[in-house]
């Protein structure tokens, strides 16, 4: 309850403050309060009284601070008698921040809609190993959104672990068409009527081969490249994928190549050992 001479305490606040009545009804609107200056003057001759949130914006256009003293509030219902002072100031706490709540205002969430589109995933997967022949004819389409960027222009899916933890087996990777790679970027690429993924070293793709294995190292045969009667040959020397290779020497101009595989010697010349993928 507020104590009856409510009025004469707002009109001599106003007073105080040397506002007018059409003054402090505009510094009422620019809290976002509909307030007219005869507005005012009934709640200053005790006709009306204002709502809640006008009473606080009241309090702190006039700057009155200790409403409870001020106008009395709920003395006569004892609103306040079982409260100790820290009690009665958490309750003018929050009836200020009520106050504060009449100047907040919401703003919308913007939601931001990204198009979908839709791009072709090829059905047969690329390895990060031993590549798997790419058929352009197999190929779903597949609606994807923002979770797939927006130069991505086909996708394909892994096959093998050899690139794990980067790309798991079965794992869809998003391709984007370009002409070059950069240092150390991962590319998808035909070789030998197989795909492959690869990173790229001094600027352009490379596998490993059993040519690049050094003196005193083992490799093990990830695929066999070539064609006919190259590819038998090689298969006739017990090169076959699976298989550990020990290098043992290699001439000074680097051809042939001295190797240990299956527990037995033979040499291989270097156009032969291109043509074997290792890991």
């Amino acid at each position: 309850m507020i104590k009856k001479d409510f009025g004469s305490i707002i009109a001599n606040k106003r007073k105080d403050r040397k506002l007018s009545q059409p003054q402090l009804a505009a510094l009422l609107c620019e809290r976002g309060l509909d307030v007219k200056a005869h507005s005012i003057s009934k709640w200053e001759k005790n006709v009306n009284l204002p709502n809640v949130l006008q009473f606080f914006a009241l309090c702190e256009i006039l700057e009155i601070s200790d409403i409870n003293r001020t106008f009395q509030i709920g003395t006569d219902e004892k609103l306040f008698s079982k409260l100790n002072d820290e009690g009665q100031a958490k309750v003018l706490d929050y009836m200020n921040l009520l106050m504060k709540s009449g100047e907040y205002i919401r703003e919308e969430p913007i939601i931001y809609q990204f198009p979908r589109r839709t791009l072709s995933l090829y059905d047969l997967p690329v390895s990060a190993g031993t590549g798997q022949f790419l058929d352009s004819d197999r190929f779903s389409e597949i609606e994807v959104g923002d979770e797939v960027s927006s130069s991505a222009d086909f996708g394909v899916r892994v096959c093998g672990d050899s690139m794990e933890p980067l790309y798991l087996d079965g794992q869809i990777i998003w391709i984007h068409k370009q002409e070059t790679l950069e240092e150390g970027e991962i590319g998808v690429f035909f070789l030998w009527n197989s795909l492959s993924i690869k990173t790229s070293r001094g600027g352009w793709l490379r596998m490993k081969t059993l040519k690049d294995v050094k003196v005193g190292e083992t490799a093990t045969v990830a695929k066999l490249h070539g064609e006919g009667p190259v590819k038998r040959r090689i298969m006739d020397m017990g090169i076959t994928k699976g298989v550990e290779i020990y290098v043992r020497k290699v001439a000074p101009l680097g051809d042939p190549m001295e190797l240990t595989v299956r527990n037995y010697e033979l040499s291989v010349r270097k156009a032969d050992a291109e043509m074997i993928e290792v890991v």
